[in-house]
């Protein structure tokens, strides 16, 4: 049979920042000191809280195709005709001690058929865990088929216009 300190296992206990001491008093006056070290686990999450697209330029904002999710890992981008940069890519962190990093795009293909991938490594606060958030930017192609003028002989058709498609020339 073991007293602690007049009974009160409160006033045995002394504590350290990750260690609890347990001082324990046999009634023949021999003790012994239990020593509880505590570990603090890291979270393991990866999972960034969103993944936001904006041009410095103005304030619009692109979306990514699906919507943005958590637990969703692959997203793509169509960016508008005559765009020649990428936007700026903001990842929101849902553990303040996540790392975030951002690889430099990897372009595939040329011209009208190129598209940029982006690679978003979110490293868990164990430094053990990570997953990868990767983005496809397409650049769209030009959708208007349509002529700016129409020039016969070096003389522009008149009464040319842009939509209508169908013309009688006279010669």
């Amino acid at each position: 049979l073991a007293s602690f300190n007049g009974g009160n296992l409160r006033n045995a206990i002394a504590r350290d920042a990750d260690t609890v001491r347990i001082h324990v008093q046999a009634e023949d006056a021999s003790t012994a000191t239990y020593t509880l070290t505590f570990e603090h686990l890291k979270s393991d999450n990866t999972l960034l809280a969103d993944i936001r697209l904006q041009y410095a330029d103005d304030s619009a904002v692109v979306e990514l195709t699906p919507t943005f999710s958590p637990s969703h890992y692959d997203y793509a981008v169509t960016l508008p005709f005559g765009t020649n940069s990428l936007p700026t890519i903001l990842p929101a962190k849902s553990d303040e001690e996540q790392t975030v990093d951002i690889a430099e795009p990897q372009v595939i293909g040329e011209g009208a058929a190129r598209q940029e991938i982006i690679t978003i490594t979110v490293t868990a606060p164990n430094e053990e865990d990570q997953a990868a958030y990767t983005i496809t930017f397409t650049f769209a192609q030009n959708s208007d088929a349509r002529l700016t003028d129409i020039f016969l002989r070096n003389e522009r058709l008149e009464g040319f216009h842009p939509d209508t498609l169908e013309y009688t020339i006279s010669y």
